[in-house]
Parts: C-alpha cells; structure tokens; sequence
C-alpha cells in the first residue's frame, strides 16, 4: 500500500512482507486490516493505492485500488499544535536528536 498526499507526493510505502506477514485467504470473501500508528503527518488530503498480490514477488495482482480516499488532515492555527501551517514536508518527527561538535 502507497500511501500519497493528494498532490501525488508519496508519503510512504506500507507492505506486509515487511513484517514477515502473509495472508491465505479463503474464497469468497477475506478481511485485510492495516493499522498504521503514530504518524505524524502534515495537513492535506491523503489517498492509498492498494494492491493485493498472488505472491511475494510475481506482478500478478488478485485486485488493486487507485487513489482510494483515506483521510485529510487540516491546518490549524498558529497558536495551536505543534507544526501548524507548516506546508512543507509530509510527516513532522518528535523523536529526532540534534548533536554539534566544535562548539
């Protein structure tokens, strides 16, 4: 799953095998859940294109979904929230660490 702002800047890439998941699904009908959490997006609008694949690896996919509406996330004002406004970037880290030498 890719997920991307509206404006088609891709913000990540989420894929199962990625955590040593796999799926059998049972005909006719199966439930995927992803739960992504903590990601401190930007403000916009956000859409998924989803794919679900035969196999790790083969080009052949079972169904894909385009630009699939996810969610959107609003400005606030200045004098609320951490990154308010702020237009550049897709996700707003907490846990960096800044380091100089020679100071």
């Amino acid at each position: 799953m890719e997920i991307s702002r509206a404006t088609g800047e891709r913000a990540t890439v989420v894929h199962s095998g990625d955590q040593g998941r796999t799926f059998d699904l049972r005909p006719p009908r199966a439930v995927i859940r992803c739960r992504l959490d903590g990601i401190p997006f930007t403000a916009g609008q956000y859409h998924a294109d989803i794919a679900l694949n035969v196999a790790p690896g083969q080009a052949r996919s079972l169904d894909y979904l385009a630009a699939f509406p996810l969610f959107q996330l609003l400005d606030v004002p200045a004098t609320q929230g951490r990154y308010a406004n702020r237009r550049w970037g897709l996700v707003q880290l907490d846990s960096v660490s800044w380091e100089a030498e020679g100071t």
